[in-house]
C-alpha cells in the first residue's frame, strides 16, 4: 500500500486555488503578513495597506487571528479525545448534549447545507471516516465494517436544539466529523477578526481554501489559480475575484493504493465509499463554510446534479472538472463559465457544448 505524504500533500494543496496579483511588479501597497503550520496544513493571513501605512496594527490583527483559528481548531477537530467534538460524540446517544453557541452555529449551517444537497454533504461520516483511517493510517475497511456505520450516517439522526443550544442522536452509532465544513468556518472566524479590526483589504489562504476582501487597493488584481488535477505542478483553469470565499476540494489530496486501485478521502454518505463522479470541485461562495461544504457535496453528486443545485443558490457559483475516458472535461454556472480562462488546451469546456 502506498498513501501520499501528509507534508507533499499540503504543499501540492497549496496550489489548489492561490491568489496572485497582475500588478505584483510594480506594488501600490504594503503588506502585514504572516504564515503557520494549521489544521495540518499551511495557512497565510495577508493585509494589504496603503504604501508607507504603520504595519503594527496589521501585525497585531493577524496575530489575534493566529489565537482564534488555533482556539477553532482545537475545538473541532475529530482526532483529539479531549475537545468540545468528543465530547458531544461520546454524550449525545444518551441525552442531549450542551453545544457551545460557535458548534452551534456549524452544525446549524452543516444542516441547512445537507438539505440543499439532499445529503451529499453529510456531517454525521464519523464512523466512516474513521474507518477509513485518512488523517492517520488509510486502509480499505471490510465490506461489512461499512454497512454497519453507513447504518449511523444521516443528517435526520440528529435532534438540534437551536434555543436550547444541544443535540441528540437518535442512533447509536451515529459520530459527528466537521472535516468538511471546519475549515471554512475557521476561515471565517479569522476573516471577522480582520474586519472588526478594521481592515477591509486582506486575504486568508488555509490551503487553498481562501476568503478574502478588496478594496479600491487591490480591486481587479486578483486572480483564483486551479491546480490541475491530474498534472503536478500546472494549473488547469483560473479567474478572477476580488471578494468571497473559494474551496477546491480533489480527489489528488488524500489518497492511497490498494492492489493496484486508488482510494480517495471524500466520502459518499450514500454509499460509504470515495465518490467517482468527478476528479476536482471549486466553488466560489460569500462565506468560507458555504464554499467548504458545497466543494464536498459537489465533488460527490457529480457535474450535472452539482451545476444544477448551485444554480439555485444565491451567491454560488461552480466549476466541477471530471474524467471522460483519458481526457477532462469541466462544467461550470452560467455566470462563471465566461470568467475561466482553461489552462488546460486539451480539456474540454462542456458549457461549449451546451451553448451550441
Amino acid at each position: 500500500m502506498h498513501h501520499g505524504s501528509l507534508r507533499y500533500q499540503t504543499i501540492a494543496l497549496l496550489a489548489a486555488v492561490l491568489c496572485y496579483f497582475s500588478a505584483c511588479d510594480q506594488p501600490e501597497f504594503e503588506v502585514a503578513q504572516g504564515q503557520k503550520i494549521l489544521m495540518d496544513t499551511f495557512v497565510s493571513v495577508r493585509i494589504f495597506l496603503p504604501g508607507g501605512q504603520d504595519k503594527a496594527p496589521a501585525e497585531a490583527a493577524i496575530a489575534d487571528s493566529w489565537h482564534e483559528m488555533a482556539r477553532l481548531d482545537t475545538m473541532l477537530s475529530s482526532y483529539r479525545d479531549d475537545n468540545e467534538m468528543a465530547r458531544v460524540n461520546r454524550a449525545a446517544h444518551a441525552g442531549p448534549a450542551a453545544l457551545s453557541q460557535e458548534l452551534l452555529a456549524i452544525l446549524k449551517r452543516s444542516l441547512e447545507l445537507s438539505g440543499q444537497t439532499a445529503g451529499a454533504f453529510d456531517v454525521t461520516v464519523g464512523e466512516l471516516t474513521h474507518l477509513w483511517g485518512f488523517g492517520r493510517k488509510p486502509a480499505m475497511p471490510a465490506s461489512e465494517q461499512i454497512a454497519q456505520a453507513l447504518s449511523g450516517v444521516g443528517f435526520r439522526f440528529l435532534q438540534l436544539d437551536t434555543i436550547g443550544s444541544t443535540i441528540q442522536f437518535s442512533r447509536e452509532n451515529t459520530e459527528l466529523d466537521l472535516g468538511g465544513i471546519a475549515k471554512g468556518a475557521i476561515i471565517d472566524a479569522a476573516f471577522g477578526i480582520l474586519k472588526d479590526a478594521g481592515f477591509d483589504d486582506f486575504l486568508i489562504d488555509a490551503g487553498g481554501d481562501l476568503r478574502m476582501s478588496a478594496s479600491t487597493l487591490t480591486a481587479g488584481k486578483r486572480n483564483v489559480w486551479v491546480t490541475h488535477p491530474r498534472k503536478q505542478g500546472e494549473f488547469f483553469a483560473r479567474f478572477e475575484l476580488d471578494n468571497g470565499a473559494v474551496a477546491t476540494t480533489g480527489d489528488y489530496e488524500r489518497f492511497f493504493y490498494e492492489e493496484g486501485k486508488k482510494y480517495h478521502h471524500i466520502i459518499d454518505p450514500a454509499t460509504g465509499f470515495p465518490s467517482h463522479q468527478a476528479v476536482s470541485t471549486t466553488v466560489i461562495a460569500n462565506d468560507a463554510m458555504t464554499a467548504d461544504a458545497l466543494a464536498t457535496a459537489f465533488f460527490i453528486l457529480g457535474p450535472q446534479k452539482a451545476i444544477a443545485i448551485a444554480e439555485q443558490l444565491a451567491g454560488v457559483e461552480a466549476m466541477v472538472v471530471f474524467e471522460n475516458g483519458q481526457h477532462l472535461e469541466a462544467l461550470a454556472t452560467k455566470n462563471l463559465a465566461p470568467k475561466i480562462q482553461f489552462l488546460d488546451t486539451d480539456a474540454k469546456d462542456k458549457n461549449s457544448d451546451t451553448e451550441n
